[in-house]
């Protein structure tokens, strides 16, 4: 229930590395803050309300970086953001343990400096994933595994999770589960599926590289940032690794 930060970060073209070593699921999710902001403040405020973090922000509260989704135990992502400003960002899992409580109260928030000169090394991509606002396309012979590119073609935010299913799972199940424990009520492991990375949303026109190295099985994939309610968005689909 923390994250243990390792590394330097530079602004412009970075690479973020997220290990999840527990046994539950985890986010990450990232903000930047004002010049001189502790995390003091930061724990303080979202004590009160994740509403109540929002003057302590230097991006505002929709503001994407390109940086990884949500990811199941055991699991590890690599996200190549291509914009990333400098400054000093809050890292915070608003994830729920079983009884309800959030992850960051138990220790999951913390500070994250991008310094230095800007990095400008693009890695190689293997294909390009887009997302728009009615599909997601994945590049023809895509296997699961390389760095792709993933633009967002369309024209509101959208954002890639990809999930390995379990023998008989169908995603719609799967998708309600994590829905509910996103909302509070419950853990995210577990429901017949295993989550194994993503990139969270990007604005239309913002693109990151996603690096993946998925094994044998089925996987689902979505945009859970278009979720409406218990149905599963347009931006859906399923395949097969073998």
């Amino acid at each position: 229930m923390r994250y243990n930060i390792s590394g330097k970060l530079h602004p412009g073209i970075a690479s973020i590395t997220l290990t999840n070593s527990d046994d539950e699921a985890h986010m990450m999710a990232v903000a930047r803050l004002k010049k001189g902001v502790t995390l003091k403040q930061v724990r303080k405020a979202l004590g009160q309300s994740e509403g109540a973090a929002a003057p302590l922000l230097a991006d505002g509260m929709d503001t994407s970086y390109g940086t990884p989704d949500l990811l199941g135990a055991g699991q590890s992502e690599t996200v190549t953001a291509l914009d990333l400003p400098a400054g000093t960002y809050a890292l915070i899992c608003f994830l729920t343990d079983a009884k309800g409580m959030p992850h960051w109260q138990m220790g999951m928030v913390d500070l994250l400096t991008v310094a230095g000169p800007v990095a400008t090394e693009k890695p190689k991509s293997d294909g390009t994933i887009t997302l728009d606002d009615k599909a997601i396309t994945l590049p023809k012979g895509f296997t699961g595994s390389g760095t792709f590119l993933v633009r967002n073609a369309g024209k509101a935010p959208h954002n890639i999770s990809i999930a390995k299913l379990d023998k008989g799972t169908p995603l719609l199940d799967y998708y309600q589960h994590v829905g509910q424990a996103m909302n509070g009520s419950g853990q995210v492991e577990g429901g017949g599926g295993h989550l194994v990375g993503g990139i969270d949303a990007l604005s239309p026109g913002q693109s990151a590289y996603l690096t993946l190295a998925l094994t044998k099985g089925h996987y689902a994939y979505l945009s859970t940032t278009d979720a409406q309610g218990p149905q599963l968005p347009t931006q859906h689909g399923e395949l097969d690794i073998s």
